[in-house]
């Protein structure tokens, strides 16, 4: 059998015509129009990666921070406060034997703290006619003067239920509290007072029902399982309301001395 033997190839031309750098290494073969065509499609994918950046940074931060609040709540001025992101978890304090600052037997400091809440001055606040006509007010709306800067007059309804609450509380501890209401000695109205109060909080609560489990518990000295009502929610930071409310004001709660607006509509019967 023969024996082979290798033999450079001429630098100038390869055994099948391709053309060779003297150290072996192949030319680059790209004519001036490849480069201008590879150059082209880089700019243009670099171009379309951007655009898509600008187009996925757009839809994440111009979608409404305040997307599902809006979802879940009729329209109002103030919900602008919040944004989703201010979701909380919170545990309740549900102990049944111990005081905090708003249960317990009455003291003024108590009522401080329910006064604080249910925001002392009213927080009465002033909408326009497009505001009105968002929330599907009644046509009797009630108008400021133009001497109060015109405007309807609105208030806010978390400041009324938890006035509610507050109202049940007291009637709770009649005998500390009939001495401090006037309003309360005619016990006909009171008892209409109350039962409107208590008729408004079980439409809230059926209107938002909460879908949190309460789980049982042993506890030493007793026979059967007990509730334990110190659960997590999610929540939104209850200051911030007070703080719109602070910001928006125009009057109190006590509306004895706002005068009727001209051309004021009359309802038939009181609400």
């Amino acid at each position: 059998m023969g024996t082979f033997s290798y033999q450079r190839v001429n630098d100038a031309e390869g055994a099948n015509g391709d053309s060779f750098q003297g150290d072996g290494h192949v030319e680059d073969a790209k004519t001036p129009s490849h480069q201008f065509w590879n150059l082209r499609s880089l700019a243009v994918g670099m171009i379309l990666g951007l655009v898509l950046s600008l187009l996925a940074f757009g839809i994440i931060f111009m979608e409404p921070k305040d997307k599902c609040v809006r979802k879940i709540s009729t329209w109002s001025p103030a919900l602008e406060i919040y944004d989703d992101g201010e979701l909380s978890p919170q545990r309740f304090n549900g102990a049944l034997r111990k005081y905090n600052r708003f249960r317990g037997p009455p003291s003024q400091d108590i009522d401080d703290a329910w006064e604080e809440i249910t925001y002392p001055q009213g927080g009465l606040v002033r909408l326009s006619r497009d505001q009105l006509d968002r929330i599907n007010a009644s046509e009797y709306a009630a108008e400021y003067t133009e001497e109060m800067g015109g405007g309807y007059i609105a208030g806010i309804e978390a400041f009324h239920q938890l006035h509610c609450l507050n109202m049940v509380r007291q009637a709770t501890y009649m005998d500390y509290y009939l001495p401090k209401n006037k309003e309360w000695e005619d016990q006909e109205t009171l008892r209409y007072h109350l039962d409107h109060c208590i008729d408004m909080l079980r439409q809230k609560l059926m209107c938002d029902p909460d879908l949190g489990m309460v789980t049982y518990v042993w506890a030493k000295g007793y026979k059967q399982p007990l509730p334990d009502f110190s659960t997590v929610h999610k929540c939104r930071p209850y200051s911030k309301v007070l703080d719109w409310a602070h910001a928006n004001y125009v009057h109190g709660s006590n509306v004895a001395d706002l005068e009727r607006a001209p051309g004021a509509l009359e309802r038939d019967t009181r609400p």
